[in-house]
């Protein structure tokens, strides 16, 4: 009784314990080991967790076996109990600590798996347009073709603005991680910019043989950093167009719920329910899990989603799975002076 927290004269009967001193977590497992031990007449021994009078929690120790007649039958169960508090708080303790140092392992593992990824993956996106400029650039000095000079220097352009935007997403991801983005947000009218890029990027998405169609571009002004809701609407419209193989993408400006909703809608391979919850996280490439890898950094999701929390706004995905195309919507808050 003392181990339980009661008096001497406190009265303790089989009722008592497991309804109102045993914690009620460990109530059924006690009675489950009592049980067949007793019933296979063996030595029984069992901890769990008891609630005192004060209301303290107590680990205890329960060690016993029943007493028989000769006809065999149960006359009684005799046993004691040890107050293990102490050492069970120690044990526990210790079993934490080594969980959280096998996770800390795990997720050190993993990011080192994933950075090996993502350097592999650096490596050979900014291998592919450097390889471009150097054999164009190679090609030009032997050819005199007007047409063919004209091709080579638009193949170089392209290859270079590639490279600058993929350079660019790394610096912009250093400065997200280490706190150091910074935006400078002023009144803008969304529709009016998202058009200017779209019209930037029409002849990139006509020469992948798709249309790039802007049904409605309504006037609603943001507060916003030029540069980085650019970035934005450039980066959705680069995604839509590189996982598109046919139809059009579509990229629109409305007012919906008080709030500027930038939506960006595409034809292409779509995706799957179960990665719609990850997509937007770093160094996720949806062409590693749809219709095979497409290629990319796995950045430009991601930094859409920093750059339009920076704005006080949402970014949400939508796709009816693989082969159905997917919209992508940022919600900003419409600017009242």
């Amino acid at each position: 009784k003392i181990n339980l927290g009661l008096t001497r004269d406190a009265e303790l009967t089989e009722k008592i314990l497991f309804e109102s001193v045993i914690d009620p977590r460990d109530r059924q497992r006690m009675r489950d080991a009592i049980y067949h031990a007793l019933s296979a007449r063996t030595f029984f021994e069992i901890d769990c967790r008891t609630r005192r009078p004060d209301g303290s929690l107590h680990w205890i120790l329960v060690r016993g076996s029943g007493r028989y007649t000769e006809d065999g039958v149960l006359e009684a169960v005799l046993g004691l109990m040890l107050d293990i508090t102490q050492r069970k708080e120690l044990e526990l303790a210790q079993e934490s600590q080594l969980s959280e140092e096998r996770s800390a392992r795990q997720r050190s593992d993993d990011r080192v798996d994933t950075m090996d990824g993502f350097v592999s993956s650096v490596s050979h996106e900014l291998r592919s347009p450097l390889n471009a400029i150097l054999s164009w650039t190679q090609l030009l000095e032997r050819v005199h073709d007007p047409e063919k000079i004209r091709q080579g220097i638009d193949v170089i352009a392209r290859n270079a603005r590639q490279l600058s935007l993929m350079v660019g997403d790394l610096l912009d991801t250093g400065a997200i991680v280490s706190g150091k983005m910074s935006v400078r947000r002023i009144p803008l009218d969304l529709g009016a910019l998202t058009g200017l890029v779209a019209e930037e990027m029409r002849p990139d998405v006509q020469a992948r043989g798709l249309d790039l169609v802007t049904p409605a571009l309504q006037s609603c002004v943001v507060l916003g950093d030029e540069s980085r809701l650019r970035q934005i609407v450039w980066n959705l419209l680069s995604n839509a167009m590189k996982f598109s193989r046919e139809g059009p993408v579509e990229v629109s400006v409305r007012v919906e719920d008080g709030m500027a909703c930038l939506r960006v809608r595409d034809h292409g391979v779509g995706i799957d329910p179960d990665a719609l919850d990850g997509i937007f996280e770093r160094f996720q490439q949806l062409g590693s899990t749809n219709a095979g890898r497409i290629g990319g950094l796995g950045l430009g999701l991601w930094l859409v989603r920093n750059l339009v929390e920076c704005h006080d706004g949402t970014v949400t995905a939508a796709s009816d799975g693989v082969g159905h195309g997917a919209t992508f919507t940022v919600r900003l808050p419409i600017y009242r002076a």
